[in-house]
Formats: structure tokens, C-alpha cells, sequence
């Protein structure tokens, strides 16, 4: 699949963002090795911060309980009212460093041209567990 297709798919899934406090809506389009899109889109709670969710962990999340086990790439769009550059937030890159080692981020920059990065790019010192 072509990142403008899965931007398209991301563009289309941000319609049903639930971003009632923020008003910044994501939404996100997650390709599998298997070629299935899963879309994810922001879900605010009034304690957001703990009890929301990313579009991007909501993607994976449905996508693992699919049992998916290889990601390919992930379209990432996000803005009020138009689209800004929008990357992962911290926790969903620790997250996609677990599960999506090896995964492609698609995202547009402020000018509207497609960057392409790779999850290690973007997070390139992991956290490790050491006990």
C-alpha cells in the first residue's frame, strides 16, 4: 500500500476522533505484514491525560487482539482545525518499540509533504528493564 493511501485511510478515521476537550483530532492507519489497515483515532475522558487513549495504541491494540504479529508502517495525522505534524507521543513509541520494532512512520509535515521515519529514528534509546 502507498503512504498516500494509508494517509487517505488515517485522514478518514480522524472524522470520528473523540477529542471533546482538546479539539485536536487523530487518526491513524496501521498496515500489517498480512496487509490488513487497522485505524485508531483519540479518545479523550475529562482526566484525558490517564484515562484516554492515542490513536496509535488504539490501532495496535486492535491489530494485536487480531493477533497480528508484523507491522509494516503507520499513517499518523493530527490537527484542530487543519492538519499540523503530528509524531507519537512518548508512550506510543516505547509502545511500537516493543511491539513494532521495525515500523515505518508516515506523517505530514506543516506544509503538508509526507516525512517518513522509522520508529528507531524517532525513539533511538529504548527503555530496557534491568533487575
Amino acid at each position: 500500500m502507498k503512504n498516500e493511501e494509508l494517509i487517505a485511510l488515517a485522514k478518514n478515521a480522524r472524522q470520528n476522533s473523540k477529542s471533546i476537550y482538546s479539539k485536536f483530532k487523530v487518526g491513524v492507519a496501521l498496515l500489517t505484514k498480512s496487509g490488513n489497515v487497522y485505524t485508531g483515532i483519540n479518545i479523550e475522558d475529562p482526566q484525558f491525560l490517564i484515562l484516554g487513549i492515542c490513536a496509535e495504541r488504539l490501532a495496535i491494540y486492535k491489530a494485536i487482539e487480531s493477533n497480528e504479529k508484523e507491522f509494516l508502517k503507520i499513517a499518523i495525522v493530527g490537527g484542530v482545525d487543519k492538519l499540523v505534524k503530528t509524531t507519537p507521543c512518548g508512550i506510543c513509541r516505547q509502545l511500537m518499540l516493543m511491539f513494532c520494532p521495525n515500523i515505518e512512520i508516515i506523517y505530514l509535515d506543516n506544509n503538508q509533504n509526507i516525512c517518513v521515519k522509522t520508529i528507531k529514528e524517532l525513539l533511538p534509546e529504548e527503555y530496557e528493564e534491568k533487575f
